[in-house]
């Protein structure tokens, strides 16, 4: 501020505490008048200055390794407060966590002399341990809830009775804690989300607190949180220790570091390269030993274990595991039943695929934009039942297919329309069209008819060898999809706004035009499979096409594309959708009853979904 500034004006709680020119004023005076109080309170005493730290080692860490470090031992007493500084990158982010058992490690950790399973939240949780997030908003507070739902989630045993939780039990420990904390809110059940950020902070180190943490580990304790809040928390995080909690604090800064702690270790490429205690923790010893080291961070090898994580990170993997299970399902079916792998039975479910292929790319576009689509099944049987009024013999067959292309824009424009201007949930909107879709294609056919002309029928039935020519064409279209969500603005903006809407708006995206567009692009996606499938059945009939919404849901989760927006590839689509056709001819085959062409698809597709959450897992590691 000085360095930039011709005058400066200190606000504290609303109100203006003095206008200065700024060569008039020192920093010392600055964070005086922010803080309201002189610089010598800002900092409790230190537990090695008070004698509160123990002769106990209550949190012991040895030859602890994950992302981003290696051999790290650490040792922080009962009473202690200990810091991990260094220059951002360095590692400090995921030794804290792996401490907390949200990152994963390898190593030994014990907590008040018991060993701690790594890589468990929930074995440090047991152990004692307790942390404190960064980032409040996405793991710290419970944002629609109240204050004292905030405060007392980790302790609803103590303010409930056969599971039932008390109210007033609930408010006299809020109170507690909001009249010890200096919590400044209208009440306990004020929504958190209306606190400010320094009292938010507090509202984590209350609940914190009531859980009596044996080890308490905070990330960032003070990020984004005003001057005068910051010593509020200096005190609590000093009366924990003060407690008996073995305390360890990630800071990027060096002032509060030298404030706070008892002792503070350095870290550089991975690994503890300084620790400064007593007198040594200092601002500028924190910095010098910091920007001075010559470490080098280990190399990880590239080893099969690491090129194989690598490629499970992508987002095509999921195809080539789907292209394994075609394989190996196909190999089986045909050990059993030799007439499997004949010419006709090929075509069979390359046509089936031909289908599925086109309405899951269609759901995928959608689920890219981070919305869905359960309006394309009622809508792919109603362009069937539109078409059996003009692609029929003697019937204007362009006037017919114009109306269909027409009736799936207008459907998909609705669609979107009302999730972007109304922001509806897409779930809701789709559910409502779909109903509304099927009472309109039964009113206008409500019996089977209109026999599909053979002008269309026979094209769509052409086959190269044994592989139809509309199989090709879908796959054609699938991959085109797949090159524009890469290669095109459009694509990489419906992608950027499938992965954060907010950010992508901030950029200035039009995400709500972008998100429209990829409901526009799905339904006219639905049009072409409408031409497979009347061909197929060859006459106006609405049923068929109702179960393509979940035909369309199932190739998409297999495929494995987020259902969050954001990820997904078509080259998986293709390989879902054959999978799927396969499945269906299965039971033929191999004897089985019908029902198997259920249970199959549903049991594949819940495997899939265990297989993608473990690969997620892995991407997130």
């Amino acid at each position: 501020m000085k360095e930039i500034a011709d005058r400066i004006t200190v606000l504290r709680d609303g109100r203006v505490r003095g206008t200065f020119d700024a060569d008039e004023v020192s920093e010392s005076q600055i964070i005086e008048l922010v803080v309201g109080r002189a610089l010598d309170t800002v900092f409790p005493a230190k537990g090695s200055v008070s004698g509160t730290i123990r002769d106990e080692d209550r949190l012991v860490a040895q030859g602890l390794r994950g992302r981003h470090f290696h051999d790290i031992s650490l040792t922080v007493k009962a009473g202690e407060i200990v810091g991990l500084a260094g220059v951002q990158g360095n590692g400090q982010e995921e030794l804290i966590r792996a401490l907390a058992g949200v990152e994963p490690a390898t190593g030994s950790l014990t907590i008040s002399g018991g060993s701690v399973r790594l890589g468990s939240h929930v074995a440090a949780a047991k152990a004692g341990a307790v942390y404190v997030p960064s980032d409040r908003h996405g793991e710290g507070v419970f944002l629609p809830m109240s204050v004292g739902e905030n405060i007392a989630m980790k302790v609803l045993g103590r303010v409930s009775r056969g599971g039932i939780i008390s109210d007033r039990a609930i408010g006299r420990m809020a109170h507690e804690q909001i009249d010890r904390q200096s919590i400044k809110t209208p009440s306990a059940r004020t929504a958190v989300a209306s606190l400010s950020g320094g009292n938010q902070q507090k509202v984590v180190l209350a609940r914190t607190l009531l859980a009596e943490p044996r080890v308490l580990l905070a990330e960032e304790p003070t990020q984004g949180v005003d001057a005068g809040a910051r010593v509020d928390i200096y005190t609590i995080l000093r009366s924990a220790a003060d407690e008996g909690a073995a305390v360890v604090i990630l800071s990027s800064d060096g002032v509060e570091l030298e404030g706070l702690c008892d002792r503070v270790v350095i870290m550089s490429r991975g690994h503890i390269v300084a620790e400064l205690e007593g007198e040594q923790v200092t601002e500028a010893e924190i910095a010098r030993a910091a920007l001075t080291s010559t470490t080098v961070r280990k190399r990880e090898e590239a080893t099969r274990s690491s090129k194989l994580r690598s490629w499970l990170r992508g987002d095509h993997s999921p195809a080539a595991v789907l292209s394994i299970i075609v394989l190996l399902l196909g190999l089986f079916v045909g050990a059993s039943n030799p007439a499997y792998f004949s010419p006709f039975s090929l075509g069979n479910i390359l046509f089936a695929a031909s289908m599925l292929i086109l309405i899951g790319s269609a759901q995928q576009v959608v689920v890219m934009g981070s919305g869905f689509d359960l309006s394309v099944g009622p809508l792919l049987s109603l362009l069937v039942v539109i078409a059996s009024f003009h692609v029929i013999e003697g019937g204007n067959i362009v006037i017919g297919l114009v109306l269909m292309v027409l009736a799936a824009f207008v459907v998909g424009f609705v669609n979107g329309f009302l999730v972007t201007k109304f922001s509806l949930n897409p779930i809701v909107v789709t559910l409502a069209i779909a109903l509304g879709l099927q009472g309109t294609l039964f009113m206008i056919r409500s019996t089977p008819g209109g026999i599909i002309t053979p002008d269309v029928t026979g094209p769509v039935f052409t086959k190269i060898g044994f592989v139809p020519v509309v199989t090709i064409v879908a796959v054609v279209i699938a991959l085109g999809l797949e090159w524009a969500m890469r290669r095109t603005r459009w694509g990489v903006h419906l992608r950027a706004v499938g992965s954060r809407r907010d950010a992508a708006e901030r950029l200035g995206i039009k995400a709500n035009r972008v998100t429209l567009s990829s409901y526009v692009v799905t339904s006219l996606l639905v049009m072409p499979t409408a031409v497979i499938l009347m061909s197929q059945i060859g006459i106006g009939d609405g049923r068929p096409g109702l179960s393509f919404t979940l035909s369309s849901v199932t190739v998409v989760v297999l495929a494995g594309a987020s259902i969050f927006g954001g990820r997904g590839s078509f080259i998986g689509i293709i390989a879902a959708a054959v999978l799927v056709a396969q499945i269906l001819g299965v039971p033929t085959f191999l004897g089985l009853s019908g029902a198997w062409g259920y249970w199959l698809p549903g049991v594949i597709t819940l495997g899939a979904a265990v297989l993608y959450a473990q690969l997620r897992r892995i991407r997130k590691s």
